[in-house]
């Protein structure tokens, strides 16, 4: 339907300059698509960058529609052909669809160059062989990236930061796979999306219905978006995110005495002194600790009408942040396995192409 409307704009603006009579008509009739394209872009601007994306798609349809339909009248008048005649019309259908025709032209172009790249690619059959990539074995092809981190070290003449290399599903990327994977990609942070319930890629055609209709968020098979990034390990910095949620500061001097307790999540201890502060009323933090340091820390918000959790921990040298949601919290057991098999599998599998 969205498709079919910016086509019907695209044809509207085409045949606002049709009728002109002759050169100073053309001109005059162009100058005012002009003006509303100009009038219509200064309105968007005005509203929040959402807006703004979703108005601007539009107005660029009709903009296209009306330089397309002036260059048409201008053939017609210089070649003195009406537009009733055979080679008139003629004229008019190339103009109508040149555009259109061009951008699916390009369209198939940019998608058999994607093809090619992508079986250019190794596939998710080459991954090491240990259990941790068992699950993945059947996901299609692999990108290769190359991750920027933080150093943890503080020895005085240390590197300021590492670099590792990671080899992975493409399927997992989100919000879609690149079009054009990079040889040398490098990036501190790199998002992903799975399945709770298998550890599968979730892909974007998922989002929506088999009429095309956008499935709302609570409706969805629930899923786990997280993220490679660049930061301290979690032993150093949960103390600093939970601060932020039960203390009064962000310094971690100030950091008051956590005390946990049994909780219903295997694996978890729910903090349970201090209290959140007022802005995080509603929150829950859990934390998993080992050999006295966190381990795990998972914060749900409990309020919203999509309420989430959120949590951070750390796998082979890659520190792992993301958010899942809140009716997930039972299944956490598993969630973190699926996690950490995912980030050690792929870290194995940059070690293994780097040779």
């Amino acid at each position: 339907m969205y498709v079919e409307l910016m086509f019907i704009l695209y044809v509207v603006g085409f045949l606002a300059p049709l009728p002109a009579n002759g050169w100073k008509a053309l001109a005059l009739r162009f100058l005012i698509c002009l003006g509303i394209v100009i009038g219509l872009f200064y309105w968007t601007s005005r509203l929040d960058f959402l807006l703004t994306l979703v108005f601007s798609i539009p107005v660029i349809c009709f903009g296209a529609g009306a330089l397309s339909g002036s260059a048409t009248r201008a053939v017609l008048l210089g070649l003195r052909w009406k537009a009733s005649t055979g080679k008139g019309v003629l004229v008019i259908l190339i103009g109508v669809l040149a555009l259109p025709a061009a951008r699916v032209a390009a369209g198939l172009y940019v998608q058999w160059q994607s093809r090619t790249a992508y079986a250019a690619l190794p596939t998710a059959s080459t991954l090491p062989m240990i259990p941790a990539c068992d699950v993945f074995r059947e996901t299609g092809p692999l990108i290769k990236t190359v991750m920027t981190r933080r150093s943890s070290e503080t020895r005085p003449g240390a590197m300021p930061a590492q670099d590792i290399q990671i080899l992975y599903p493409a399927a997992y990327r989100e919000p879609f796979p690149p079009s054009y994977p990079q040889p040398d990609e490098k990036l501190p942070w790199v998002n992903f999306e799975m399945y709770i319930s298998d550890a599968q890629p979730a892909p974007i055609k998922d989002e929506n219905d088999a009429d095309g209709n956008i499935i709302p968020l609570v409706k969805r098979r629930s899923s786990i978006l997280f993220h490679f990034r660049s930061r301290p390990p979690i032993a150093k910095t949960a103390l600093l995110l939970l601060n932020i949620t039960h203390g009064k500061s962000i310094e971690l001097e100030e950091m008051p005495d956590i005390k946990l307790a049994n909780s219903t999540y295997p694996g978890l201890s729910l903090v349970v002194s201090p209290q959140p502060n007022p802005t995080y009323q509603e929150t829950k933090s859990f934390v998993s600790m080992h050999e006295g340091f966190i381990e795990e820390l998972v914060e749900c918000s409990g309020a919203g009408t999509f309420p989430h959790c959120s949590f951070a921990l750390d796998e082979s040298g890659i520190p792992i942040e993301g958010t899942f949601p809140q009716t997930s919290l039972s299944k956490w057991a598993s969630i973190p396995d699926n996690i950490r098999a995912f980030a050690s599998c792929s870290v194995a599998a940059g070690k293994k192409d780097a040779g």
